[in-house]
């Protein structure tokens, strides 16, 4: 069974790692909302966040300086930008191919050496995801 993750502890500050890449560089961007930020290349998650890391499979090694999981900040991000092209999907300054190579990127910064078969796996999957999750909602209401 997948362990939770605890809520965050304090604000989480990540710089993109992207800034060399200019497809993906996302200068002049200021978006708010559910008390995240993400201005120009940096992304702030507040403090008592909550994720659960890489979904359905392991989150990797633990980072011992921190107790988190090391692709925390490629799931976070992965995670919370998914929830963002499904509610607001207009105003996200990001598409999910750029999620996903973001994802990508970010756990591959750390060594994680499943990065390529979990890219793999939401560029196959995570539409398919995001229509449940959606169909969820729906039914929900």
């Amino acid at each position: 069974m997948k362990e939770e993750i605890k809520p965050l502890d304090k604000d989480y500050i990540l710089e993109t790692p992207l800034k060399v890449d200019t497809k993906f560089t996302k200068k002049g961007v200021n978006y708010h909302v559910r008390g995240v930020s993400i201005v120009d290349d940096v992304w702030t998650f507040p403090k008592g966040w909550e994720s659960d890391g890489a979904t359905v499979v392991w989150d990797g090694p633990i980072d011992r300086k921190t107790g988190l999981p090391k692709i925390l900040p490629a799931t976070l991000i992965h995670d919370f930008g998914y929830d963002e092209l499904r509610y607001n999907p207009h105003k996200f300054p990001y598409n999910r191919r750029e999620l996903d190579v973001l994802f990508y990127v970010l756990m591959r910064k750390t060594g994680f050496r499943f990065a390529k078969l979990y890219f793999i796996g939401v560029r196959m999957f995570g539409r398919v995801a995001q229509f449940f999750a959606g169909l969820n909602d729906k039914l929900k209401k």
